[in-house]
């Protein structure tokens, strides 16, 4: 099965190989050195091992020959022996956040320069407002003066159209001002939609990409987990024997003791989830030992099952004595 993979950040194919061989084990020496006795099979049949073919040897050579065949479609070998890492996947969420922070400073910075230009926006249309009635004012000051020129003169008519030229002049370069303005507000938003969009789809690749890498980590060490529980099956007694320390009473530091197999002088509360109670344990020595590849939490050198049911005994007992003098009374 050969899966090509288009959609992260760098194309790549998922191949999944069958290793069928046909020969003699090549470890059947050193079994019959051991004295282990084995069903023997015919030497041609087809069987499956990945011990020849999946080698670290056969696995350079795959990833050489592969790359010059391809050598023509530009493909180029990664590099030999390299010592590359990945980042932490808590590594990559602490960069995450810097980079969502200063996403948010960006977009902060963006919207304080979109209000600045809208304001100045305002400010201009309210000046040039202001001209416009200006200029309305002085266009109807000159027609009466020129209608009654003959009894002011010419040079005062001059002069308001002298004026009324120079304020027209200022609203057309008001006018020129809250276009460029507009301008520069269009070009912002659009500079700030497009880094947007661009943050936001690096973001969202970069997220895809991390979380393949931790699926392929998670399913990487699963793996090894139950190769671990296969191979070293004490492991898991180990387990259910630290959740059976902490649950009884022990602390963390005392639990990484026992599970060391020293002794431990201990005194205090113990728990008993058969009892449904705790008991008082005084200067008592608890230690785990190994009996037949299965661990035991003993407390003064018995079971800890035992020494529950001993110390509930003793309560018992010591429950039916202070009882016996009322229940005498009570048949006298």
């Amino acid at each position: 099965s050969a899966v090509l993979h288009m959609d992260e950040q760098t194309p790549h194919i998922h191949a999944t190989l069958v290793p069928i061989v046909k020969g003699e084990r090549k470890r059947k020496k050193k079994e019959e050195q051991v004295k282990k006795r084995y069903r023997k099979k015919p030497t041609d049949t087809a069987r499956l091992c990945a011990d020849e073919i999946m080698t670290r040897a056969k696995l350079k050579s795959y990833q050489d020959t592969y790359a010059q065949a391809m050598s023509g479609y530009g493909l180029q070998r990664g590099i030999d022996g390299s010592e590359a890492k990945h980042i932490t996947t808590r590594q990559y969420y602490r960069d995450l956040v810097q980079q969502t922070e200063q996403l948010r400073t960006d977009i902060g910075q963006l919207r304080d320069r979109k209000e600045t230009a809208q304001e100045e926006l305002r400010r201009a249309k309210k000046k040039v407002q202001t001209e416009k009635l200006k200029g309305a004012a002085t266009t109807a000051a000159t027609n009466i003066a020129e209608s009654v020129g003959s009894f002011f003169g010419s040079n005062k008519v001059k002069t308001l159209e002298r004026e009324n030229s120079a304020l027209h002049q200022v609203v057309a370069i008001h006018e020129g001002t809250i276009e460029t303005l507009q301008t520069k507000l269009h070009t912002i938003q659009a500079d700030h939609s497009r880094q947007l969009l661009d943050m936001q789809q690096k973001h969202i690749k970069e997220l895809q990409v991390r979380d393949t890498e931790h699926k392929k980590e998670v399913s990487r060490l699963t793996v090894l987990l139950n190769k671990t529980l296969k191979w070293f099956p004490q492991i898991k007694g180990m387990l259910n024997l630290e959740r059976l320390c902490l649950a009884v009473g022990f602390s963390q530091e005392q639990t990484a003791i026992l599970m060391m197999g020293k002794s431990l002088e201990y005194s205090g509360e113990l728990y008993s989830e058969e009892h449904k109670r705790k008991f008082m344990a005084k200067e008592v020595k608890a230690k785990v030992f190994s009996d037949k590849g299965k661990f035991v939490l003993t407390i003064d050198l018995k079971p800890i099952g035992d020494w529950f049911k001993e110390q509930f005994e003793k309560l018992r007992q010591g429950v039916n004595i202070r009882q016996s003098p009322k229940q005498s009374r009570l048949k006298l």
